[in-house]
């Protein structure tokens, strides 16, 4: 699975929705397979996860992305004893900020994992409207997905062990 899973990764964000939506069942699949060794859901899986949720214009592919959520952070959650064994503290600020950014600004793209070329005039990007935040874009959408990203923190959050003072860590290192 630690070679496999990884695999699959540069095809969250296909330009094709259903395979978008094969990667995020088959990866929840093999998390949710108690037989299978689930190392492989580390930061990067979460990131992308994360920017599944942010990105994302179809619900049956955000729904299916909240449950992997759900499911990888009840896989790296019991073993966190401190910030840095999640995802860090800057990348978990990077979800804030993220969820945070004002409705028709964009989106700040070192905040995302570009699998594949990063300049946007190389490849047709499924996600620029989305990472522009374009005001033409329904924003339904972009609400959504919005909704979405602060259930997930939420999610995270509440999953939290009490003794790793998030809060904390996120004001040293913001101020």
């Amino acid at each position: 699975m630690t070679e496999l899973a990884p695999i699959l990764f540069p095809f969250f964000r296909h330009t094709i929705t259903s395979v978008r939506l094969a990667v995020v069942r088959t990866l929840h699949d093999f998390i949710s397979i108690p037989a299978l060794r689930k190392d492989w859901v580390q930061t990067t899986f979460l990131r992308l996860i994360f920017q599944n949720l942010l990105l994302e214009e179809r619900e049956e592919i955000r729904r299916v992305s909240l449950a992997t959520w759900r499911e990888a952070l009840e896989v790296v959650m019991p073993n966190v004893s401190d910030i840095g064994s999640v995802a860090g503290i800057n990348v978990v600020r990077a979800w804030f900020e993220s969820c945070m950014t004002p409705l028709g600004q964009p989106l700040d793209m070192s905040h995302l994992i570009i699998i594949g070329p990063r300049d946007s005039s190389e490849v047709h990007s499924v996600d620029k409207f989305m990472i522009a935040q374009d005001v033409a874009l329904d924003r339904q959408v972009v609400w959504k997905a919005r909704l979405a990203t602060a259930q997930a923190i939420g999610i995270l959050l509440s999953m939290w062990p009490a003794e790793v003072n998030i809060w904390f860590s996120y004001r040293q290192t913001r101020y």
